[in-house]
Formats: C-alpha cells, sequence, structure tokens
C-alpha cells in the first residue's frame, strides 16, 4: 500500500522523530567512542591507530584506496570485490576526506549520516508495509540501536554506513513498486535500485527475491508483466555490473586484493559446494539448520528476536511473506559466511514485527487500564488509554533496546556473545 499522506500536524511529528533519530545515532556513536567501540572490546590486538584514534585493522583495505579516488597517487592495488561493495560510501568517505583532511572524522561522518538515513527509511518502509506510526516508530527505535549498527561503529571499514542500506533498499523497493506506474521506467528503476546496492554492500540478492514478492502483490499489471518487469530489472543489473567491472579493468583498477575472495564471492561459495555434492545427501548441509537458527536468534538477542517473530503475526499477510522470503536468504547466506551482521540481514523486518509487538503490548494495558478504576485520575478512559498505550509500548521497546546495549553501562556480555559468532566454526 502506499504511505498515508500526512495531515501538516503529523508532517511536524515525522520531523521531530527524523531529528529524534539523528541525536540518538549522534549519541550512541559518542558513547561507543567513550565506552570502547565493540570490536576493540572484543578484540584489542585487532585496533590500529588513524590519527591517534583506535580504528579496526580491515581499515587498512580501504584507506590505501583514498588516492585512487582522489586522483592524487597512483593506486597501490586494484579494486577488488571487496571494495567494489562499497564503492559509493567509500567514494563519498575519499571526497569527505579530501574537503576536511581528517580521515578518520570523514569515515565516522559517512558512516552516521548513512546510519541515520537507515533510520530513516526504515520509518518509511514500516509505514508503507502496513503498521501504524506508533510501531513503526517503535521499530526504527530498535533498528537505529541494533547490534549490527552500533558493533561497526569506529571500526572505519564502513560496515556501519554498509548495512543501513538494507532499510534503504528496501524501502525504495517497495516505494518503486507501489508508485511506478509505468513498466519501463519501474523495470530500469529497480535494475538501478539492485546495482547501487551490489556498490554499497551485498543487499541486492536479498531485494531480488523481496521484489518478485512485492511485484506479485501489484494486480494493476499483469502476472506476465509483472514477471517481465523483474526479470528485466535483474538482467539490467547483471549488464551494469558486468559494464561497471570493465569499466574498472580497462582503467587498471581491476586486479584483484588477495585474502579478500572468501568474503566478496558469496555465489562462487555456493557454486562450489553444489559442485562437491556427489549425491542428494550431501546437499543436506546446504540447508539451514539448527545451529545457524540459534546463532540467528542470539545475534539479536532471544528476546528481541521472539518479540520480533510474535509480532509479525500481527502483520498483513504480504509483510509476513516478504520477511519469510527474507529471513530464508539470509539463513542461507550465513551457511556460507558465518558472521553475526550475515546472520541479521533482514533486520528491518525483525524489528518491523518487534515494533508491532510492543504496540500490541501497549494497546492491551490500555484496555486493561480502562476497566480498572484508577483514583485521583481526571481524564477521561480513552484519553488515559492513549497515554498508557504510548508509555508501555515505548517502555517495552526501551527494555529490548537496552539488552543488547548494555556494555554502554559496563556489561559487556552480550557484545562478546555477538562478535564470538564472527569466524566461528566451520559450519560445514
Amino acid at each position: 500500500m502506499r504511505e498515508p499522506s500526512a495531515p501538516p500536524s503529523q508532517v511536524t511529528c515525522t520531523f521531530t522523530l527524523h531529528a529524534a533519530l539523528f541525536g540518538l545515532v549522534c549519541v550512541l556513536a559518542l558513547l561507543r567512542i567513550l565506552t570502547g567501540p565493540w570490536y576493540h572490546t572484543y578484540n584489542p590486538p585487532g585496533a590500529n591507530l588513524l590519527e591517534g584514534w583506535p580504528v579496526s585493522w580491515e581499515s587498512e583495505y580501504y584507506l590505501i584506496h583514498l588516492p585512487s579516488f582522489l586522483g592524487d597517487g597512483p593506486p597501490a592495488l586494484g579494486l577488488s570485490l571487496v571494495h567494489t561493495r562499497t564503492f559509493i560510501n567509500l567514494y563519498l568517505a575519499s571526497m569527505l576526506t579530501a574537503w576536511t583532511g581528517s580521515a578518520f572524522w570523514s569515515f565516522a561522518a559517512v558512516d552516521v549520516v548513512i546510519w541515520f538515513l537507515g533510520g530513516v527509511a526504515a520509518f518509511h518502509l514500516m509505514r508503507r508495509l502496513g503498521t501504524s506510526s506508533v510501531a513503526a516508530a517503535l521499530g526504527t527505535l530498535l533498528c537505529v540501536s541494533s547490534p549490527i549498527l552500533s558493533s561497526n561503529m569506529w571500526r572505519h571499514d564502513l560496515h556501519a554506513a554498509n548495512f543501513s542500506t538494507m532499510p534503504l533498499g528496501l524501502w525504495a523497493g517497495i516505494a518503486l513498486v507501489e508508485d511506478e506506474r509505468n513498466r519501463g521506467k519501474l523495470t530500469l528503476g529497480l535494475g538501478a535500485l539492485l546495482f547501487l546496492l551490489s556498490v554499497s554492500y551485498q543487499y541486492q540478492w536479498i531485494l531480488v527475491p523481496v521484489l518478485a514478492v512485492l511485484l506479485a502483490f501489484q494486480t494493476r499489471f499483469a502476472p506476465t508483466s509483472r514477471a517481465g518487469i523483474w526479470a528485466g530489472a535483474v538482467v539490467l543489473y547483471l549488464v551494469a555490473s558486468a559494464i561497471f567491472r570493465g569499466i574498472l579493468d580497462i582503467s587498471g583498477y581491476g586486479s584483484m586484493l588477495l585474502g579478500g575472495e572468501v568474503v566478496s564471492r558469496p555465489s562462487q561459495l555456493a557454486l562450489d559446494r553444489l559442485r562437491a555434492a556427489r549425491g542428494p545427501l550431501d546437499l543436506v548441509p546446504l540447508l539451514p539448520v539448527v545451529h545457524v537458527s540459534l546463532e540467528t536468534m542470539q545475534v539479536y538477542h532471544p528476546l528481541v528476536f521472539i518479540t520480533g517473530i510474535a509480532g509479525m503475526l500481527l502483520a498483513n499477510w504480504r509483510t509476513r511473506l516478504v520477511a519469510l522470503v527474507a529471513s530464508a536468504v539470509t539463513l542461507a547466506s550465513t551457511l556460507l559466511y558465518s558472521a553475526p551482521w550475515t546472520a541479521m540481514s533482514a533486520f528491518p523486518l525483525v524489528y518491523l514485527g518487534a515494533g508491532m509487538a510492543c504496540e500490541a503490548l501497549g494497546l492491551a494495558a490500555a484496555h486493561v487500564s480502562r476497566l480498572l478504576p484508577i483514583p485521583y485520575v481526571r481524564v477521561s478512559p480513552f484519553r488515559l488509554g492513549a497515554v498508557v498505550t504510548v508509555c508501555v509500548s515505548v517502555l517495552c521497546a526501551a527494555m529490548l533496546c537496552v539488552l543488547t546495549n548494555l556494555d554502554l553501562a559496563g556489561d559487556t556480555r552480550f557484545l562478546m556473545r555477538f562478535w564470538s559468532y564472527f569466524g566461528g566454526g566451520p559450519l560445514f
């Protein structure tokens, strides 16, 4: 459905929400650097210094390419897929470095701004998927304070910005599918979106099947037209990717950086597993299994994950199907690459469900409050119910946020468990 048009008063509320989101992102980012970024807490020897501030060793992958983007020196190495999948964010960080003279604060600014934009996109995504403003705001709060984002702030490998492109891509995809009436423009727009996601991370592989689901609900197009739009968008993405890689090769930036292949070629990993199979039984380990599902639950935090699943039962069928498809691709991806952020690839949809569950708890509490005689309260039962709904809903969401941010108060148990899943034992 289209996102409902808002009256002036609601526009003011939305602006206030966006301002609050930006403030929350900035506060979380500052607290992270004051209390110690997650990765540095988990693996202190893995930290390097950049301009006197600690960053992850992985930042070296990207810092060496500042001359490549600024044009003030020859490239030390070619751009591998580990670079091209964050090409846009790396370009922005490089340009900002040229203007400010500080690589450390430029990389941090790109992370913070795109982290904020991802939160804004999450809110409008949830509204388009049929949630109320309250549920969307609560789900957005959970998105912005999510460990998939806060865990990577101050690493300076642009992961906070990269992972924020998931809600941005989902929102752009559903907006295009719902609003664009011209089949050619829609095909071109979706193909461009898939390509942009491929050069700002790898979420195009999740969006491809999700777009098929979203198009299936657009009855203004005939079934054959929907299939043609989807197939055309995928072909355009593949062609654009080949042209982009070809341009890099011709310009001399296409040589591969050694050591980046395992992370940057998930499709090749999948093909290698399939080729190694000698029979049907050999394919069983390729299927999502119990330990992968448990890992997914742990990296969200069990209570947050369960709340998200329970809340998803309140959503409409389209939203449930989108969440199911995105989660299935996520589980398959986690089998290929065991990392906590891989297990959280569908995080905007899980938090959408959690926001709906928090609102449902608030509504239930309001219903109970109307039935109980409360002395010394001189307001109507309905006004009291609205206050109770908001207070209980916000309290529930805040409690879920606190569970994954206890390191700010010195409790690092969740932090350590979250990062312990990175590079865990082999899954095959």
